[in-house]
């Protein structure tokens, strides 16, 4: 196990580069043609998703289906030091946030209906057999995933970002589901 966190995570970057963009595209069709297939994605009103940075497993499937099916799609929002939820109401009404990560421009969902959020789709950098994550360090889901309660929350990587065991603090919040 690599107990240091940083570099964990770069080890993680130079796994991504080994693999050709094609394999990492065939990699995301393979966990998110899983996850559609699934009866909590089937059955779900509102789910949280992200907008993929290049390097990320890419998710954008689920999010058109997702908005196909009528379900109420959120996406991340950079504040500051924290993220809200913005409404997906379409491609033509994303902007380019912090980071430059796509993200609505529509409303805010509100934080007190958070608890309606049936399913949240979670990016990172690796995964571990225990549900743990690790992130890209700027602790934003860290702040972030304390408040959605009851939501049925998945983690989704490349096959490459799956380990054993990773560092974890007892903080963190565990995943309920890994899909890689």
């Amino acid at each position: 196990m690599i107990s240091d966190k940083k570099t964990l995570r770069q080890h993680v970057r130079g796994l991504k580069e080994s693999f050709s963009d094609l394999e990492l595209k065939n990699f995301s069709v393979s966990v998110t043609d899983r996850i559609k297939n699934e009866p909590f994605w089937q059955n779900a009103g509102t789910v949280l998703i992200y907008s993929p940075l290049k390097d990320e497993l890419d998710v954008s499937p689920l999010i058109k289906d997702a908005a196909k099916s009528g379900k109420t799609v959120l996406l991340p929002v950079v504040s500051g030091t924290d993220l809200t939820l913005g409404i997906y109401k379409g491609d033509n009404l994303l902007t380019k946030g912090a980071f430059g990560i796509s993200e609505p421009s529509a409303e805010i969902f509100p934080e007190e209906k958070y608890s309606e959020i049936s399913v949240a789709i979670i990016p990172g950098m690796a995964f571990d057999q225990n549900g743990n994550r690790l992130g890209r360090g700027k602790g934003y889901y860290d702040r972030f995933l304390p408040k959605l309660t009851g939501t049925y929350i998945i983690g989704v990587c490349f096959p490459f970002q799956m380990f054993e065991e990773i560092p974890s603090e007892e903080f963190d919040i565990k995943m309920d589901r890994i899909f890689c």
